[in-house]
């Protein structure tokens, strides 16, 4: 697994702002153990009184049957200590579908450090030495026998586990939807947009139930008939023109509403386009800025280096011709 991250933040009342791009973080889990390779991380921090360029690193760590190892974190690709290694660090053995395992396993090999304190100062490879003499043997003599046999088991036997594992999970599930089903009102489907007069006919719980009235017979009048009939008319026209009006403010309130979306949509992908342009022009100043750095902080050293040399030559050329007049005096007092 190989990635890079992209980070930003500010606090604009300060006029503080951090950007970091990490490259190179590659991992891997597998039933021979983990490796964790962290990468590089390049930042520019950003103030009132100018920006700071950084460069680091948190490091790696793997542990497994084939052995076990770690570097420690870096600044400026110098770390404290060497990288430490017992064995051989656990990397991915089969190809991943039609891709290889020596491509899986490009970012793990990768250093996240190109020196150390120590070794700038002179000092050994003490861990290294132990590693190689004592340590690396005998892991490779006790535990990794046994780290192969476990490793054996895993992979034959991880693949069923999981299938177990999925079955089980697909059997819980299964009986807590039978569980449910049997709740009060689970089956019952949720009333939606429901008629306020079909709610005010529902008999109200704790009431009394009044009788119904009686129905009077009555001599029909064809006058009143006629009048019935033309309010039923006037009636049903109205109930439709109302019924119009209303589907018309709908399909109105339905347009300004996508309308509106559409706006938010347009105004949310303009400002990703915008932040994402501001952060990749964060990060290329902050690569061009650590480049030019670097670049000052190695000629710095090779100028005082230079100059080191150059004072010592002094010194041992004027020693030497010390001695040299020395001795001339000498030989010349015994003539």
């Amino acid at each position: 697994m190989l990635g890079t991250n992209l980070q930003s933040f500010a606090i604009p009342l300060l006029g503080v702002s951090y950007t970091s791009l990490n490259t190179l973080q590659a991992g891997y889990l597998g039933t021979n153990g983990f490796n964790f390779n962290s990468g590089q991380t390049v930042g520019l921090l950003t103030t009132p009184l100018g920006a700071l360029p950084i460069v680091y690193s948190l490091g790696s760590v793997n542990a497994g049957t084939t052995g076990f190892g770690f570097t420690l974190p870096s600044l400026f690709t110098i770390g404290l200590l060497p990288h430490f290694q017992v064995g051989t660090a656990p990397t991915q053995q089969s190809p991943d579908g039609i891709i290889p395992a020596d491509v899986l396993n490009l970012g793990l090999d990768v250093p996240t450090q190109t020196d150390s304190i120590t070794h700038l100062l002179g000092l050994p490879d003490v861990g290294k030495t132990l590693s190689d003499s004592v340590l690396t043997p005998v892991f490779n003599a006790t535990a990794a026998p046994l780290g192969a046999q476990l490793t054996n088991y895993l992979n034959n036997n991880v693949g069923s586990w999981a299938d177990g594992f999925a079955n089980f999970v697909k059997q819980l599930t299964a009986a807590i939807a039978n569980a449910s089903y049997n709740l009060p009102g689970a089956n019952q489907p949720v009333a939606t947009n429901a008629s306020p007069l079909a709610v005010n006919a529902a008999p109200q719980t704790g009431l009394p139930t009044l009788p119904l009235a009686k129905t009077l017979s009555l001599p029909a009048a064809p006058s009143l008939n006629t009048n019935t009939s033309t309010t039923t008319t006037n009636s049903t026209a109205d109930e439709t023109k109302s019924t119009a009006s209303d589907t018309s403010k709908v399909t109105d309130n339905t347009k300004k509403v996508s309308t509106s979306a559409n706006a938010a949509r347009d105004r949310v992908n303009t400002s990703v386009t915008q932040a994402t342009k501001q952060i990749n022009d964060t990060a290329k100043k902050a690569t061009k800025q650590i480049g030019d750095t670097a670049k000052q902080a190695s000629d710095n050293l090779n100028n005082i280096a230079k100059k080191g040399q150059d004072a010592v030559k002094k010194t041992v050329a004027g020693a030497t011709q010390g001695a040299k007049d020395t001795a001339d005096k000498a030989g010349a007092s015994s003539k």
